[in-house]
């Protein structure tokens, strides 16, 4: 006699004329020689989830557990400041993207693993330099993030009579930075 669960289900107990075999795929009647019962008993699987987040500063992640077969999971991203979320992959920052939201819903089908893949979050720099040309704005970074550590480079003046004296940060009067270290975080106007 063979015994098979369906998928999702796990034999829990076998019973031969009533009495428990324990759990067993097969079994044989040896001699047949009168009547016989078997009783199989079955339960529902259970699997676990396991969230990673990857870098681990650029966030967390929710709802590890254990849940039964083809039962709904909702796991969900949050994202630390400085950072942003890209994607949900499964097992690896290199697998298979599963989504592109925060929060992902699948019927659990098997043991799995979900990586939450961060990023630095990406501020734009604008230039104001009103009257004056400047020169080399080729030099000048665009974008940075707050681990970026790029200088900001002085720039030339071509005007006549004009002196570059510093990016001012948000204002003509704000503070003078030289490093994309001094902006903090967020968009910012550097004013010459």
């Amino acid at each position: 006699y063979t015994i098979t669960p369906n998928e999702g289900y796990e034999i829990s107990d076998v019973l031969v004329d009533g009495v428990s075999i324990g759990v067993v795929t097969t079994y044989t009647f040896d001699p047949l020689d009168n009547d016989h019962t078997i009783t199989v008993t079955y339960k529902i699987k259970n699997y676990m989830v396991i969230t990673k987040a990857s870098p681990v500063e650029g966030g967390t992640t929710s709802e590890d557990g254990t849940y039964s077969y083809n039962e709904l999971v909702t796991i969900t991203a949050t994202v630390n400041e400085g950072y942003q979320f890209v994607k949900w992959t499964e097992t690896s920052e290199q697998g298979s993207t599963v989504s592109t939201n925060l929060s992902f819903q699948f019927n659990i089908k098997c043991d799995t693993t979900f990586v939450a893949n961060y990023k630095h979050q990406e501020y734009n720099i604008t230039y104001e330099v009103g009257v004056v040309t400047i020169g080399n704005t080729s030099d000048l970074p665009t974008t940075y993030t707050v681990d970026s550590h790029a200088t900001i480079p002085d720039a030339e003046a071509t005007h006549d009579f004009y002196v570059f004296s510093g990016w001012h940060l948000d204002s003509p009067d704000g503070a003078i930075v030289n490093n994309t270290d001094d902006l903090g975080g967020g968009n910012h106007t550097l004013y010459a």
